[in-house]
C-alpha cells in the first residue's frame, strides 16, 4: 500500500487518515492521554518515526 500512497501523492493527490466518524463516541480521559495518542499517530502515519509504520516509509499528508 505504501507504493500506492506514494504514487497518488506523486500525482498531486493528498492522502489523509480518517479517525472516528460521524457516529463515533471515542474520547480521552485527560489531556495526557490525548497527547500520547497524537504522538502515536504522528510517529505511525505522519512525519515521525516508529518501528511500527503500517504504510512503511509512506508519509500521509494529514488526518481528520
Amino acid at each position: 500500500m505504501a507504493s500506492d500512497i506514494e504514487y497518488c501523492q506523486s500525482k498531486g493527490k493528498i492522502v489523509t487518515l480518517s479517525l472516528g466518524g460521524a457516529a463515533s463516541s471515542v474520547g480521552f480521559v485527560n489531556e495526557s492521554q490525548a497527547e500520547d495518542f497524537a504522538v502515536t499517530i504522528w510517529n505511525s502515519f505522519l512525519g515521525g518515526s516508529s518501528d511500527v509504520r503500517p504504510f512503511g516509509n509512506a508519509v500521509l499528508d494529514g488526518c481528520a
